[in-house]
């Protein structure tokens, strides 16, 4: 399945959702531009959709509405508008629990949703007791083997790598992916359908944690399984499909085989610029990985290049205090420091210690790495 193929999938969903419904194209042409990275465009189309249905229906916990009012805060999350984000989903969230009560699936979607958007803003703490508290729930009311329960189980995990508490992560990772495995054989063939993705999240996030943690021959087979059932079920041109390669790419480029990571590399950068908005989170991505393999290669020059448009963008997209931000100065640091230009690379490392400081403290591994760096580099200089 291609990208248009992609396209195709959700217009016939939305024929089958109501043939006679004049907001489908409006539904249809928001999501079309969200999976191609045309936030602003997504972001008017839905809210206009979102008006639109509560008018016609004047009920705002249509279910119809309330996927566009999730699809909307997806679209706030990507663009960064963390305020705009956090203000409307914490709204949604009073009026699903005033509308339905504080266990009902959809307050519990999007109060996960809130404490995703938390995580992101490095709210941890904020961030775990609403996972917790909703895992609870879903456990509760669904059953520990529900997909929607493992979702948040796989969250919660994913919000422990950020902090560097590896030691928390391995075991939820590792049962989220046994009981994902057991849901695709228990399941019938037409409703194997259905969890394909939710187990691809679960391999895809244990290979990152394996490759972080310099076990690579077992993070390459999980994120080859990932990859190769991603390409299966939505075609190469998927976003997830994408996702699943740049990663897979990172752990040969560990092992060494520079040849197959720039290759790949190379083509989630042309496939994130020709499917996605050229200045998208994920295209920068991608600029980013296929930059440390120039680096590595010692194409000191392409490498700079990549990386100092990087920065330009994501400054302009997340600003100065992100830690992608942090990640890609530090990289420029190192490139310069494989150079022996010291006198280049201590300031973006002083910059970079500073904020991970600021945002991880003192005790997150990214932050020691890096002080470590800055260390390095003063010796040399001094």
């Amino acid at each position: 399945m291609d990208a248009n193929d992609r396209i195709n999938e959700i217009e016939q969903t939305v024929a089958i959702i109501d043939h006679s419904d004049d907001d489908s194209t409006c539904w249809f042409d928001a999501r079309s531009n969200f999976e191609r990275g045309n936030l602003e465009e997504a972001e008017s189309l839905f809210l206009i959709y979102i008006e639109s249905r509560i008018c016609s229906c004047c009920c705002e916990d249509d279910v119809r509405i309330l996927q566009a009012k999730y699809d909307l805060i997806r679209v706030y999350k990507q663009q960064r508008k963390i305020e705009l984000a956090f203000s409307t989903c914490a709204s949604y969230v009073e009026q699903l629990k005033s509308s339905f009560g504080i266990n009902h699936d959809q307050t519990l979607k999007f109060k996960v949703m809130l404490a995703s958007l938390y995580s992101d803003d490095c709210k941890y703490e904020l961030a775990e007791s609403l996972y917790r508290e909703c895992f609870q729930y879903r456990k509760s009311i669904m059953g520990e083997n529900h997909v929607d329960t493992l979702f948040v189980a796989n969250q919660l995990a994913l919000m422990y790598r950020y902090q560097g508490k590896y030691e928390q992560v391995l075991p939820l990772l590792l049962e989220c992916v046994d009981r994902r495995r057991a849901l695709l054989d228990a399941a019938s063939d037409n409703d194997s359908k259905e969890f394909p993705d939710s187990l691809t999240i679960s391999l895809n996030n244990l290979g990152v944690l394996y490759r972080i943690q310099g076990r690579y021959d077992e993070a390459e087979v999980l994120l080859l399984e990932c990859y190769d059932k991603r390409k299966a079920a939505v075609g190469e041109d998927h976003p997830d499909t994408i996702d699943a390669a740049s990663n897979l790419a990172g752990v040969y480029t560990r092992q060494k085989k520079y040849d197959l990571a720039e290759s790949m590399f190379a083509d989630c950068l042309h496939r994130r610029q020709r499917i996605l908005n050229k200045d998208a989170l994920d295209t920068l991505t991608s600029m980013n990985d296929l930059a440390i393999i120039y680096e590595h290669r010692k194409k000191y020059a392409e490498a700079e290049v990549l990386y100092r448009e990087c920065i330009e963008k994501t400054i302009a997209i997340l600003g100065d205090k992100h830690p992608e931000y942090l990640t890609t100065i530090e990289n420029l640091a190192l490139l310069y420091e494989h150079q022996r230009k010291y006198s280049l690379a201590e300031p973006l490392l002083v910059e970079c210690v500073h904020g991970r400081k600021a945002i991880l403290g003192e005790d997150h591994p990214k932050t020691i790495k890096s002080t470590s760096r800055l260390e390095r580099v003063c010796s040399k200089l001094h």
